[in-house]
């Protein structure tokens, strides 16, 4: 029966793949007692391949597997670290990831290296970190470049941390907009504006709320000095950048929805519209943003 595994595997790695002929043949052989099927069929559950995810029945075939292989090892260290299914567990994920390293599996390396940064599980210990994670960095490992990049920042070494997010920027959105709140700590607003707008380009909601809320700030000065011609046009764009990282389907920003209904209700780069300024607002509260709270609670004192 350890042909069906086989063959299960062969449907994975072909081109182009197939995931439900892949399951259904891990299944049967998992039904068949086939060792190696427990962690194929888990890593199935895990992705969702052939079958909708489950984490919960992941994590008891990887269990099950009992260490058999490596790979049961690392994934029940990444279900309790992220706490996929279960509640998060960073004793156990310490524990598991350990074990998964020394069995052979060295993409271990980079959550026992995150477990050290963020002292889960362990100790805190950035340059225990830095250590696993520096020679996977140079060697262009674009995760690991990430943790350096985000430990040296940790640790308010600016010029180091700018160094390893530029390196990755073109491919990870999101260190566009990290290198962008750098830049605005130090008071740098042209290259904090420059970085936000590269991830507001690629759609990160983020980085379009933070540039927004930048350009929204230059209106306002803007209007109090009588311009109000020049502030209306960035008002105008803040208005789009907030509704678009408002609505966002994957991540809406709740400070975002707060600024978009204040343009709304004042009608700054777009009408006024009290409808539509209250549903922002009760968007914003139902996402608890906490200024939106605040300003609730001050307005319930006044009353």
């Amino acid at each position: 029966m350890d042909a069906l595994n086989m063959l299960g595997v062969s449907y994975l790695q072909k081109a182009p793949k197939d995931y439900q002929k892949a399951f259904d043949l891990f299944q049967r052989a998992y039904k068949s007692g086939v060792d190696n099927a427990t962690f194929n069929l888990g890593h199935c559950y895990f992705h969702g391949y052939g079958v909708p995810k489950d984490y919960r029945m992941a994590l008891k075939l990887f269990l099950e597997d009992g260490g058999k292989t490596c790979g049961s090892l690392f994934y029940i260290g990444v279900i309790y670290f992220h706490g996929y299914g279960v509640n998060a567990d960073y004793d156990k994920a310490f524990d598991y990831l350990q074990k998964a390293k020394a069995c052979g599996q060295t993409n271990a390396d980079e959550f026992i290296a995150l477990c050290y940064a963020e002292g889960k599980g362990v100790d805190k210990d950035e340059e225990r970190a830095l250590s696993i994670l520096l020679p996977l960095a140079n060697k262009n490992d674009v995760n690991a470049q990430f943790g350096v990049a985000n430990i040296y920042r940790n640790q308010g070494n600016n010029e180091r941390a700018l160094y390893w997010y530029g390196k990755i920027a073109t491919q990870f959105s999101t260190a566009s907009v990290l290198m962008g709140d750098i830049y605005k700590s130090e008071n740098n607003i042209d290259l904090a504006k420059q970085y936000y707008r590269k991830a507001s380009d690629y759609g990160v909601a983020i980085g379009e709320y933070k540039l927004g809320e930048i350009i929204y700030d230059e209106a306002m000065k803007l209007e109090r000095n009588g311009w109000k011609s020049d502030a209306e046009k960035l008002y105008s764009e803040a208005f789009h950048l907030f509704k678009d990282a408002s609505e966002d389907s994957f991540t809406p920003v709740p400070g975002a929805m707060r600024l978009l209904q204040a343009c709304y209700r004042y009608g700054r780069g777009t009408e006024q519209n009290a409808e539509l300024a209250d549903k922002w607002k009760n968007e914003a509260l139902k996402h608890k943003d906490l200024q939106t709270i605040e300003l609730l609670k001050i307005e319930i004192n006044n009353k």
